[in-house]
């Protein structure tokens, strides 16, 4: 993670969805969903399209079984799922649950931006099934999300939580939750390397849950094998089979109500008998998982239970005799993935303490007039081009085939380069000076802060080409000459580094979040070089072209070079923030600028200081595709 982030990480599971924030320091908490600290994955789908999640959706699912689903992510590699008679796309059925998850982290963070997203996925999943999840992520509105294998995560977890595994030692992470994964890794250098893996989905939490439903109308009619009577019923005592097996693995027996039957009472040694062939099937998957691998169990450095079900030392004792071998269960098991991939180091706290990004700044006054140094620059260069520029012509005649126009093209780019400046300035103060808004609006989406900039770079490029062109046209105006060349040095050299805002622009809007400075701070462009470079462009035209007497041309001269070395300083205050580096990458280029200075040098200057700006913006938005999720990092 970034410096001074909060990272959101997400395990998406067949029964249940765990998500915690994790703060800078390691630190992480928690979010709690319907009185839980993880929200039940299922879903049900209204009559208007609207969705449920969590335990409402296990709530209404009882009255419509037709529109619920208990483990959405099962249909995610299909192109179709119905629900209620009604087809639709299983991406938008696993983002509801999704979006469940970005609304409480958005209200968490209190309209804050969000740093990365890390969602944990099956480290079988192919391109597909990781496709569409990230689809499903971006509908939910968590933007483009980091995916992290589930078994590197929690091997990452074992260590941070004190387990020692040398670097090159084997071990068998076992996944008990909805359904089972039995994996075999390698420690490296950098991580975990996955030797094998193998999916059992009939060895999970969704089986032993279906064993138990299946036993409890049993139970209630004396022995007589009795099915529900609807899908509703079913799905009730689905429900009642899943909270009397969470409730087993603490406790030795457990009453359970059913809704059309007398309560019952479960053991846990009777679900122990029940529950065997569930565990003959996962131990059958670890024996696979070993062999894949071609690791003997005795080379191994351990072996580790993670998932719900591992939270049960009976199940965790019942696949320790299936299979021979002595598993350990992870700290905090059910969210060892979780925090694994968001790289929780530090205790869990309470929601109350955890370190959130401060809300962006609004820019002051001096901020707010840092636009009328680019903008008397720019008025002042203009006219100074103006001023200076000469015309020879014949008078009296229409077309003159003899006539010429000396200028200085490149003080005219500079002056358009600063009109540009200018807009893009304001643009920065008044996009963050707007009031923000929640990050993520209702139906999951980015929302006015990142819209905002995303405006106001393209109208700030637009204005400035508009400002850029006028001045063309009114200075070709003036000097009675085609506008053609004023057009040219006016426009050209602003093209690339126009491409390059409204690129920034664009992922800027595209990402969906705010630098934790403020969009204004992140992208001040220094207007320290505007003031050199501006004097120094004054200099360097009068002392190339200025008007003078053979007594003044030593003076002259030393006003060019001096105009020069300003110009080269300038250049090296855009290229860097740090003033060391900005002194010795401005001594060479000082050097080479003194040397050269005449006026046919002049449009080379602006242009590279031209260079110079664009490679500033292509930094920002180099650095916007770069961190999609993460906060920004500071200019240096």
């Amino acid at each position: 993670m970034h410096p001074g982030e909060v990272v959101l990480s997400v395990d998406y599971g067949a029964a249940a969805t765990a998500a915690v924030l994790v703060g800078p320091d390691g630190a992480w908490t928690p979010m709690r969903f319907d009185g839980a600290d993880w929200l039940l994955s299922a879903v049900f789908l209204n009559e208007d399209g609207s969705w449920v999640t969590g335990a409402p959706a296990w709530q209404l699912g009882a009255g419509a079984g037709d529109r619920f689903d208990s483990a959405p992510i099962r249909w995610l590699g299909q192109d179709r799922v119905g629900l209620g008679g009604v087809e639709v796309d299983p991406v938008d059925v696993v983002a509801a649950t999704l979006r469940r998850v970005a609304q409480a982290a958005s209200a968490r963070l209190r309209a804050a931006p969000l740093g990365e997203v890390r969602l944990v996925v099956p480290a079988s999943w192919g391109p597909r099934w990781r496709t569409a999840m990230r689809e499903a992520a971006r509908r939910a509105g968590l933007g483009q999300p980091t995916l992290v294998d589930a078994p590197s995560a929690a091997a990452s977890h074992l260590v941070a939580s004190g387990v020692q595994l040398m670097v090159g030692s084997f071990l068998l992470l076992c996944d008990w939750g909805g359904g089972f994964t039995a994996s075999v890794l390698r420690r490296t250098r950098y991580g975990f390397e996955v030797l094998s893996t193998i999916e059992a989905a009939n060895a999970g939490g969704l089986a032993l849950d279906q064993v138990l439903a299946q036993q409890l109308p049993a139970l209630a009619t004396a022995g007589a094998r009795q099915a529900p009577s609807s899908p509703g019923e079913s799905i009730a005592v689905w429900s009642a089979a899943r909270d009397a097996r969470e409730a087993l693995s603490q406790a030795a027996s457990v009453t359970v109500a059913l809704p059309s039957a007398p309560p019952v009472v479960v053991t846990a040694a009777g679900m122990q008998a029940d529950a065997q062939p569930v565990v003959t099937a996962a131990a059958d998957a670890v024996r696979k998982a070993l062999d894949a691998a071609q690791v003997p169990p005795d080379e191994l450095a351990g072996v580790f239970c993670v998932g719900g079900v591992a939270q049960s030392p009976a199940m965790v004792g019942m696949l320790a005799q299936a299979t021979g071998l002595a598993p350990t269960v992870a700290p905090d098991p059910q969210r060892a993935a979780v925090l694994g991939s968001a790289h929780a180091t530090g205790p869990g706290v309470d929601t109350s303490n955890v370190s959130v990004p401060a809300a962006p700044p609004v820019p002051g006054l001096r901020r707010a007039g840092a636009g009328l140094v680019p903008g008397v620059a720019s008025l002042g260069l203009m006219v100074q081009f103006l001023q200076s520029a000469t015309l020879s012509r014949t008078p009296g005649i229409g077309y003159d085939p003899r006539a010429y126009l000396l200028a200085d093209w490149g003080e005219l780019a500079l002056a358009a380069l600063m009109a540009l400046v200018t807009f893009l300035t304001v643009a920065t103060v008044l996009a963050a000076a707007i009031p923000a808004d929640n990050p993520l609006d209702a139906a999951g989406q980015p929302a006015a802060p990142t819209q905002q900039i995303g405006t106001a770079l393209l109208a700030a490029c637009g204005l400035g080409a508009a400002v850029a062109g006028l001045y063309a046209v009114f200075d070709a105006a003036m000097l009675q000459w085609s506008p053609a060349p004023f057009l040219r040095w006016a426009l050209i050299p602003l093209l690339p580094l126009i491409a390059v805002i409204t690129a920034t622009a664009a992922l800027a809007t595209r990402y969906g979040r705010i630098p934790a400075q403020g969009w204004d701070a992140w992208l001040n462009f220094p207007i320290a070089s505007v003031f050199v470079t501006t004097v120094g462009m004054v200099l360097l035209q009068e002392g190339a072209n200025g008007d003078r007497v053979a007594s003044q041309e030593a003076l002259f001269n030393l006003f060019a070079r001096t105009g020069g070395v300003l110009i080269a300083l300038g250049v090296a205050m855009v290229v860097t923030r740090r003033w060391r580096y900005r002194l010795i990458l401005a001594g060479p280029l000082a050097v080479v600028a003194a040397a050269v200075i005449s006026s046919a040098t002049i449009g080379v200057l602006a242009c590279l200081y031209i260079a110079a700006a664009t490679a500033w913006w292509a930094r920002r938005a180099w650095q916007l595709a770069n961190h999609p999720h993460g906060s920004l990092p500071r200019p240096v």
